[in-house]
């Protein structure tokens, strides 16, 4: 270790200081807030940061009425129990701490109330509590806003704090709460305070419970721009407001990312002008009943585009609503890898569109939503539907669409319900046309009536289906109608066109076609698939199995299709399937497992995505079987780090790491040989700065089979430090420097295959060499590592 004079050593923490003072004023935060600050401090540095939101609104205002918005920093880590109002448009951001802590700001609502209980007279079960509603600025509770309780569990919140919030369910009465345990009622109010019943889990009063804390909503929202555009939030975790009309409401071209709504939250969790919502979880807001997570709305939509990304939501009955009140429709709603799994008990409408032009949904997964998706509400629709790569799994109508001269198109997407009644997969109004490809719907119904496509028709409506696998799985005695269809032109009339399909009777009475004459209106009804194509002249290249006493059932066709897998079998009939090129692109291959509270917030704060692909084996399929999981990211230097881990080596060889930029082919940039069950490192030196990079692994048995990974994509942006390191090759004994960054940082050495030899906490001065001690190992590459607080510096190095 480098020794210095005490000098020096002053000179040197003088100079540290200003570089984290640097470090953080780059974070372009205009005011700093944060729990050990003070509202007598500058707050303009995270060196003297403000307290209170109230404490900085003088702060504020003055930034305001120089810049026309406000940036405002909440150290990681810190709780803010209050509401900020701003009349300017505002970015909510965190940053770190000395600590370098990551762990998100929250904002939260409400108060603990664990005392001033009072027992409800002639309701020996209800307690109540008189609760300022002051934070609600004098709207109304109970319209949109409403207070609720929630139970906190006091050792369970030790270790898992969402998981340990209990939202009690609401009753519209003192005599309904009284009867069920775990349940509230408020009524109604427009004055300075409000009663709310109680009737405790357990039965006994709420007051210095021993297992329980309870904490009541003060407040109606967190941070109120709605009136103003260009609103961003980030890395927050947003729970115990009442706001009907959001939590952190947004204004026109807002957008929200890593942040956290609940549990325990608003009715509304969030309402938008208009913005983007980006790796972000929502989890159930105040009341049991179905009350929506997220809605874009305004009284007009100018032609603004709406995006969802990579976000989760938990147990919410209805997801997503869009909509407008008066002449200008919203341009889009684009959803593109978003999962959803509705309340086990109350499956609503994942999605619920209108007054919007176009609907696009890319890689959407939900389960235990009773509809997939309703466009048209009022049967003001959009025009353009574009749904690709999804799954709707336990539906009972998988989508609707209203009568607006719909065009809709639907590929590689599975709609199953799960032993529900009266299920119908496609239900269409008039003046809808439908393009369905290359995907499966698999109706399990357990009522009298079973629909594929269910629809009115009309002269300016029409079906195209080329490449779809439908599955009947009814009662015995029941019938499942694939649909009603015209397949004659006449006088100009759209003809539907079907064909190259695959029809599957698993179990039940019948298929069911119906043939519509376009000139006399008359129908005819089919039993018969060969009548069908007879009859209709479509379907002439589709097939039909009768499965019915066939002992293997589904695994007649697919590997596994009760648990996702809907790959061809190696069967005579999945043969046949393949043999008329049915265009399957398999939609699923797995189901997914619904998360905990813990398990999605945590992929939130880290930045993971839970993808309709997360638990594919990417090798199923093959006499391959392994679990390998591409991780990469972008490092210093020109370098983007990938890891991987290989779980089973059994009949491997090896595995190349391909890369590609933009349309051009994937090539090898690295192979590795497979030795053991463990972790493999491997670091692309040659990148370039805002390049778009997409990686893959190529898994290669010993018998030269091959598969491949999911793509992870990559754009490196340069960081503004260097690391050197001599001599280099060495011959055991090393020294470092670092220019651009002085601080503390975390140093590891590591073998090729990603090892961990050296690990050490230490100050770094730049352009000051630092010893490097190594212990003695063999010859070889190693990876030096330097872990900063605002970025990662990673150097090659042989020793020889």
């Amino acid at each position: 270790m480098l020794k210095l004079p005490g000098y020096v050593k002053i000179f040197c923490a003088l100079l540290l200081l200003c570089a984290f003072n640097t470090a953080f004023s780059q974070q372009k935060f205009d005011v700093f807030i944060s729990n050990s600050g003070n509202d007598s401090n500058a707050g303009k540095t995270s060196f003297a940061p403000l307290k209170s939101f109230k404490g900085s609104i003088a702060l504020l205002r003055k930034t305001a009425s120089e810049k026309g918005a406000v940036s405002i920093g909440l150290e990681s880590g810190s709780h803010f129990n209050e509401a900020l109002l701003p009349s300017y448009s505002v970015l909510v951001g965190m940053y770190n701490n000395f600590l370098y802590n990551n762990n998100p700001v929250v904002l939260n609502g409400s108060d603990e109330y664990n005392a001033g209980w009072t027992l409800v007279e002639n309701s020996p079960n209800v307690f109540e509590h008189a609760i300022s509603t002051a934070g609600f600025s004098g709207e109304p509770v109970g319209g949109y806003n409403y207070v609720f309780v929630v139970e906190i569990d006091k050792e369970l919140e030790k270790t898992l704090p969402l998981t340990a919030r209990k939202i009690l369910a609401y009753e519209p009465s003192i005599e309904k709460v009284n009867a069920k345990p775990g349940t509230f009622y408020e009524p109604a109010t427009i004055s300075d305070s409000i009663q709310v019943y109680v009737h405790t889990t357990d039965g006994q009063p709420p007051n210095l419970h021993a297992k329980f804390r309870y904490e009541v909503t003060v407040r109606n929202r967190a941070v109120n721009s709605y009136d103003y555009d260009n609103n961003t939030f980030e890395n927050l975790s947003v729970r115990g407001y009442g706001a009907g009309y959001g939590l952190l409401p947004g204004g026109y071209n807002s957008s929200y990312n890593k942040i956290i709504f609940g549990p325990g939250a608003a009715v509304h969790h969030l309402v938008l002008k208009s913005g983007k919502i980006n790796n972000s979880l929502f989890l159930p807001g105040v009341r049991n009943i179905p009350n929506i997570a997220l809605t874009f709305y305004n009284v007009e939509g100018f032609g603004k585009v709406n995006k969802v990304s990579n976000t989760i939501f938990l147990a919410i009955p209805q997801a997503i609503y869009s909509h407008t009140s008066y002449g200008t429709h919203y341009a889009s709603v684009e959803l593109n890898n978003v999962i959803g799994f509705a309340d086990t008990a109350i499956g609503g409408q994942f999605i619920s569109t209108s007054d919007n032009d176009t609907l696009i949904l890319n890689n959407v997964y939900t389960d235990k939503y009773s509809a997939g998706l309703n466009v048209g509400h009022n049967n003001i629709s959009a025009s353009v539907i574009s749904i690709n790569n999804s799954c709707f799994k336990d539906v009972v109508r998988g989508m609707a669409f209203g009568s607006n001269s719909i065009k809709a198109q639907i590929n590689n997407t599975l709609i199953r319900s799960d032993k529900k009644d009266n299920v119908t997969a496609i239900a269409m109004q008039q003046n809808t046309t439908l393009v369905l490809t290359n995907s499966i719907l698999h109706i399990r119904n357990t009522g009298n009536q079973g629909i594929f496509l269910s629809r009115y028709l009309s002269s300016a409506d029409g079906v195209t289906a080329t490449g779809n696998i439908f599955i009947a799985d009814a009662n015995e005695q029941d019938d499942i109608q694939v649909g009603h269809y015209k397949p004659f032109d006449i006088n100009g009339i759209v003809q539907d066109k079907l064909n190259k399909n695959v029809y599957i009777l698993v179990k039940g009475r019948n298929m069911v076609w119906d043939i519509n004459n376009n000139s006399t209106s008359s129908v005819t009804n089919t039993t018969s698939f060969t009548e069908w194509q007879r009859l209709s002249g479509q379907d002439l290249n589709s097939l039909f199995f009768d499965l019915r006493k066939d002992p293997r059932g589904l695994k007649a066709i697919f590997i596994d299709a009760d648990n996702g897998n809907y790959e061809l079998a190696n069967t005579p009939e999945a043969h046949r399937i393949r043999a008329i090129n049915a265009g399957m692109t398999l939609p699923v291959t797995c189901f997914l497992k619904k998360p905990s509270y813990e398990e999605a917030a945590d992929m939130i704060r880290s930045g993971r995505l839970l993808t309709m692909n997360a638990c594919k084996n990417p090798c199923l399929g093959t006499a391959l079987f392994t679990t390998t999981q591409l991780n990469t990211a972008a490092l210093n230097n020109s370098q983007v780090i990938l890891k991987w881990t290989v779980k089973d080596n059994n009949n491997l060889d090896h595995i190349d790491v391909e890369r590609s930029t933009g349309s051009s082919a994937f090539s090898k940039i690295y192979m590795s040989t497979v030795s053991n069950d463990s972790t493999y490192t491997f670091i692309d030196n040659d990148v370039a700065n805002g390049i778009s990079y997409n990686y893959r692994l190529k898994i290669v048995t010993k018998a030269g089979e091959a598969c491949f990974s999911s793509v992870n994509n990559v754009t490196h942006l340069y960081n503004k430090y260097a690391l050197s390191i001599f001599p280099n090759p060495s011959r055991g004994m090393i020294k470092m420097t670092t220019e651009g960054y002085s601080g503390f940082g975390t140093l590891l050495v590591l073998n090729s295959t990603g090892q961990k030899i050296v690990e050490k906490k230490i100050t770094l001065i730049t352009g000051i060499p630092q010893h490097v001690d190594l212990p003695k190992y063999l010859r070889g590459v190693y990876w030096l590592k330097l872990v900063l607080h605002d970025g990662v510096l990673v150097k090659r190095f042989v020793v020889e």
